[in-house]
Formats: structure tokens, C-alpha cells, sequence
């Protein structure tokens, strides 16, 4: 009797809370629930990917550096692995019999110069013996005009024949004096000595002639003479242009002279300055094959630069990636190894795939990250379009129903369901087919407890 008493008391309970689940239930649907939500953007665009080929950095070139001379090494400025700039002095050989050399060329240059200027003097001097000349045979020439003449005049004209011919012999004289102790002093040479010595016994033979011609002024034999004076002073004339010849070919000979000497000499300077080694471009010392108090040759290098600025990067591609690759375009090559990234100028292109059927791309990096070293490996890192022109949403905003894709759009305070056609899917971002205009707010986050028409609320960022 108990025992039912208890089993009716159990279920009056059971009933009564029944009762008041019931009761609770109805007051929860009166108030509608708001779920809180986080949303993110709709945007229109393009769907890139970033293809990752393998490839490897190299030096721009490598450089080996030989001495132009055989000798002794005497110095040596730089060390392995040391960065040098282009120009930079590497190292010297020993210049003593270059310098020897040097100064004796240049002393055949001097003495080439000398007798330049000498022949230029005896030049000028055969120049005046011509105008003498000239003078003389005037002179001569009126002599004999008159003595064929007859003329009363002749003895007046003679005594001016004598005061030119006095003239030309006291200017003969003089230059005789001034060239013989020029010639005393060492300062001209023993041809223009003889040339001022010839010119002054012209003088003198032309001045005894017009004196001789000044006292048989009536003389049956002055027209004799006179015409003896005129073919002397043609002879005269005709000698004075012959050395005035030979004098410019002493020039050109002296001036074809000096500019062999002058060749010899630059020849020598430069074999003195190929003593010195220098940096042909700008790069690291790799490598030193001699210390000082060696000999060294042009037949082995002494040195070998690296020049990695600019760097060179490259890569063997499929046939199926030679469209992602164009010259002169920009692209990002990454450093695995030291997590940096460089802007690179594709430089090169293969025309032809090589025994493997791949392809070399080769491309340079300006100003290369200090970290980047030859033989590294690198990865091109070029951007692939997917999709062009596309709406794009969050593809964690997409959900799965029934095989049918769904994004929950906000719309006020009420999420709506909108189906999507998704075209193209990446970890972050999903291209979709779907009317929908940029800026569009979707649920990102609580969309999975969501139905169509849901009240939300959202969530500010943290």
C-alpha cells in the first residue's frame, strides 16, 4: 500500500514538472533569439595563387685577374674575401728597370726636341741666305741694265751697288759673329757656323764686285762683268733655295724623329703603369694564387673576383611554366634560408629546352639583400590569376547544405541564406558566382547555428 502511494506521488511530480517545461518553452519562442556573429567583406577582383619555382643564386660573373708583366711581386693590398670597388688597387710588381726605361726614353725625347728646334733655326737661316740672294741678283741685274745702257747714270748707280753690297756685308758680318759664338757656346751646330762663314764671304765677294764696278764704271769691260755678277747671283740664288730644301727635310726628319721617341717613351709609361694590378670591376677577392717576393707571369691569374652585384638568380622550368615568365618583367624571388625577399628583372629566357626538355629563365637582383650568397638556393615566386573579374568572399564564410554552398549575408539585423556557385577555392579567399556587390556584409564566424532569417548581432572587433 505504501509502495503505490509512493509510485503516485512520483508521477503526480513528474507531471507537475512536465507541466512547468511546457509553460517555459511557450515564454522562449515570444522572445526571438539573436546569435552574435563576426562578418567580414564581400570584394570583387582577381583570384591569384603564388607559384614557387626552386632556383639558385649565382655571381654576375667572375673575373680573373693577370698581372700584364712578368716580375717580383713587391705588394700586395688586398686579402680573400675582401670587397674591393672597381679601379681599387690589388697589388704592384717590382718597377725598377720599367722606371729605368722610362727615363731613358724620355731622355731621347729631350734630345729629339733639341734637334727639332735646331733644324728649325737652320731652317730660318737658309730662309734669309734666299732673301741675301735675292738682293744680291737684283743688285747684279741692275748693274748689267745699266752698263748695256750705257747710261751717264752708271757710276752713281754703281756707288749705290757699293753701299748695298757694304749693307749686306756688314749684316753678313754680324750674323757671322753672333752664329760663331753661338757655335763657341755649343748652342748651334757646326752646318750653321759653315752656312753664316759661306754668307759673309758672299758678302765680301758681292762687295768687292760692286767696287770693282764702282772703279770701271766706264770701263769697255763692265758689261763683262755685270753679266759675270748676274749668273753668280743666280748661282747664288739657286744654292740659297736648295738648303732652304734641305733645311725643311732636316725639320721633318727631326720632327719624325721626336714622335717615335715620344711613342717609345708612352710605350714605356704604360709598361710602367701595367706594373700596377687594379680592380676591373667591383666584387670580392675569391681567390690570391701569389704572396710578395714571388714571381709572377701573365700566363696564371693572381687574382679572381666575384662581382654579385647584380646578383644573378636562376631556374630550369617545364614548358608548361614558360608563360609565366616574360623579360624584363619583375618578379619576387624568396631566400629560404634567410627568410628575405628581392625584386628580380627577368633577364633570360630559353629559346630551346635543353637534353632534360627544360628550360633556363635567368633574372638579375640590383642591390641584392648582404645575406644572398652564390650557390643559394631561391624560389621565384610569380603570382598566377586564377580568376579575373570575380566576386570573392571568405571561405570560411561558406557552408554546405544538401551539396548546395550557402553564405549568410547581414542584411540589417537578420542573416539571409544566399546560395553561391563557388568557381574557385583558396585557403582564405573563395571566388563564387553570385549577385551580391562589393562591400557586402557575411558571417564568418557563428554561421554554422544560423537558418535563414536569424535575428544577429554583430560582434565588435577585438
Amino acid at each position: 500500500m505504501k509502495q503505490k502511494q509512493l509510485a503516485g506521488l512520483s508521477l503526480a511530480i513528474l507531471l507537475a514538472l512536465a507541466g512547468c517545461g511546457q509553460a517555459a518553452t511557450t515564454s522562449s519562442d515570444v522572445e526571438e533569439k539573436v546569435t552574435p556573429v563576426k562578418v567580414e567583406q564581400v570584394t570583387k577582383g582577381s583570384l591569384t595563387v603564388d607559384n614557387e619555382i626552386v632556383g639558385q643564386a649565382q655571381a654576375n660573373m667572375t673575373l680573373s685577374v693577370f698581372p700584364k708583366i712578368a716580375g717580383e711581386l713587391v705588394e700586395l693590398n688586398v686579402s680573400k674575401g675582401d670587397f674591393v670597388e672597381k679601379g681599387a688597387v690589388l697589388a704592384k710588381v717590382n718597377t725598377r728597370d720599367l722606371e729605368i726605361g722610362l727615363n731613358s726614353e724620355q731622355t731621347v725625347v729631350s734630345q729629339a726636341q733639341g734637334q727639332v728646334k735646331q733644324a728649325q733655326i737652320q731652317k730660318n737661316q737658309a730662309e734669309d741666305a734666299i732673301k741675301n740672294a735675292e738682293i744680291q741678283l737684283q743688285t747684279a741685274e741692275l748693274s748689267y741694265k745699266q752698263a748695256t745702257e750705257g747710261s751717264s747714270t752708271g757710276v752713281a748707280n754703281s756707288d749705290i751697288a757699293v753701299q748695298q753690297a757694304e749693307q749686306n756685308y756688314n749684316n753678313a758680318k754680324t750674323n757671322y759673329d753672333r752664329t760663331k759664338a753661338l757655335f763657341e757656346d755649343g748652342i748651334v751646330s757646326k752646318q750653321q757656323f759653315e752656312q753664316a762663314e759661306s754668307a759673309l764671304k758672299q758678302a765680301e765677294l758681292g762687295l768687292e764686285q760692286a767696287k770693282l764696278q764702282s772703279t770701271n764704271a766706264q770701263s769697255p769691260t763692265n758689261l763683262e762683268l755685270a753679266a759675270q755678277q748676274v749668273e753668280q747671283a743666280k748661282m747664288a740664288l739657286a744654292n740659297a733655295k736648295r738648303q732652304v730644301e734641305l733645311a725643311n727635310v732636316g725639320v721633318q726628319q727631326a720632327q719624325v724623329s721626336l714622335k717615335q721617341a715620344q711613342l717609345r717613351s708612352t710605350q714605356a709609361q704604360a709598361r710602367l703603369d701595367d706594373a700596377t694590378l687594379v680592380a676591373p670591376e667591383a666584387g670580392y677577392i675569391m681567390s690570391i694564387t701569389s704572396e710578395p717576393g714571388e714571381i709572377v707571369s701573365s700566363a696564371q691569374p693572381l687574382f679572381t673576383i666575384v662581382n654579385v652585384d647584380p646578383m644573378k638568380v636562376s631556374a630550369n622550368i617545364s614548358a608548361n611554366q614558360l608563360a609565366m615568365f616574360n623579360v624584363d618583367e619583375t618578379v619576387t624571388v624568396a631566400v629560404p634560408l634567410t627568410g628575405s625577399e628581392a625584386k628580380a628583372t627577368i633577364s633570360f629566357v630559353s629559346p630551346a629546352a635543353d637534353q632534360a626538355g627544360l628550360y633556363t629563365v635567368e633574372a638579375t637582383i640590383t642591390n641584392p639583400p648582404t645575406e644572398l650568397k652564390p650557390g643559394m638556393p631561391v624560389n621565384f615566386v610569380i603570382e598566377e590569376s586564377l580568376v579575373n573579374d570575380a566576386v570573392l568572399v571568405p571561405t570560411g564564410a561558406i557552408i554546405v547544405k544538401g551539396g548546395q554552398s550557402y553564405v549568410f549575408v547581414v542584411d540589417g539585423e537578420t542573416a539571409v541564406q544566399t546560395p553561391v556557385e563557388v568557381i574557385q577555392s583558396q585557403t582564405e579567399t573563395t571566388a563564387v558566382r553570385v549577385d551580391l556587390a562589393a562591400g557586402t556584409q557575411v558571417v564568418v564566424k557563428g554561421q554554422n547555428t544560423l537558418v535563414d532569417g536569424n535575428k544577429v548581432r554583430i560582434m565588435e572587433e577585438e
